[in-house]
């Protein structure tokens, strides 16, 4: 499951029954050093029963945010790259992972949609990029919280 915020929220059960819950983000870079600390309330909003649960594991990375939003999936010669699914990874990868194997396997339709995406670099260069990121992720986030 998914929600459509900004920064969604998303949970599935495991095969042992555990629930596996992400989203949140941080907006300037970096992992929190306690990972369990800044879901906690992403979790707590969506499960308000599961309140001072205690997790067994938490984990966290960066978001590759493409300007659009969209993903960004292509080849070039036998080099095959997704990268760019802005926070919204987890059914967009699936469906890109599809299209690069299909493709690998001699079927290249469905890549070939993905290589029409055009994704424009971020304005200012790498100089201006995170902190334009930063406050981009800022302003829609802020957007779901109203």
């Amino acid at each position: 499951m998914i929600d459509n915020q900004f920064v969604p929220d998303y949970f599935r059960l495991s095969p042992d029954n555990r629930l596996l819950f992400g989203g949140a983000c941080t907006y300037l870079g970096g992992i929190p050093k306690d990972i369990g600390a800044a879901i906690r309330p992403s979790l707590e909003r969506a499960f308000p029963q599961l309140r001072d649960i205690e997790f067994d594991y938490a984990w966290g990375g960066h978001i590759d945010i493409s300007i659009r939003r969209t993903p960004d999936v292509g080849h070039e010669r036998d080099r095959y790259w997704l990268q760019g699914f802005s926070g919204h990874g987890i059914l967009p990868t699936l469906a890109a992972a599809r299209a690069v194997t299909d493709a690998i396997l001699g079927e290249p339709h469905l890549l070939s949609l993905y290589e029409r995406i055009h994704n424009p670099r971020f304005p200012g260069g790498e100089r201006f990029a995170a902190p334009l990121e930063a406050l981009g992720k800022l302003w829609y986030r802020l957007r779901d919280v109203v």
